[in-house]
């Protein structure tokens, strides 16, 4: 019996630390640190041009550094006119672990979405509105997002980190 004792705390333990904590200072605490810290991640990657498994591995040790933030990606630069959009690499939280997922699928043009055009767009990094995420991470969040300009001004890519945020009230 004290065996199941144990194994009962360590799960309720478990549960709790899952949960997310929304309120306002903890979203704006995790978005002061995306906008610290990625920078560095994009500058980064921008000078190292690394390849799709070595992308995987820093994004998954900057999140695993940054309990947080809810997601990280990186996109490559857009795509030609009527171009399939080149694989893009997402890593996110679910269920205690981080998963990898591809954002370039036949039912989401990623580069279309705001969080990749806009800072495209712009050439500066921005953050997005709240927004439902329906292809990677299925929770409310909001996308801070930082062009990559190579040297000879083309866009390298973009990369991203997400901060879950509450479902927004439209009263």
């Amino acid at each position: 019996k004290p065996f199941l004792l144990v194994v009962a705390v360590l799960v309720f333990v478990s549960a709790c630390s899952s949960r997310v904590n929304l309120s306002p200072s903890a979203v704006a605490a995790a978005k002061a640190q995306v906008e610290r810290d990625l920078p560095e991640l994009a500058i980064e990657i921008t000078q190292r041009r690394p390849n799709r498994v070595e992308i995987e591995s820093m994004l998954r040790a900057y999140l695993a550094a940054r309990p947080a933030i809810y997601a990280a990606a990186f996109a490559p630069g857009p795509p030609a006119a009527r171009q399939t959009p080149p694989p893009a690499l997402y890593v996110h939280r679910h269920g205690g672990e981080l998963v990898a997922t591809e954002l370039a699928l036949p039912n989401y043009n990623y580069p279309r979405m705001e969080w990749y055009w806009g800072a495209v767009d712009r050439r500066q990094a921005r953050w997005t509105a709240p927004y439902f995420d329906v292809a990677g991470g299925h929770v409310w969040m909001t996308t801070y997002s930082i062009p990559l300009i190579a040297g000879d001004g083309s866009i390298f890519g973009v990369v991203t980190n997400d901060v879950r945020t509450p479902k927004p009230s439209y009263d």
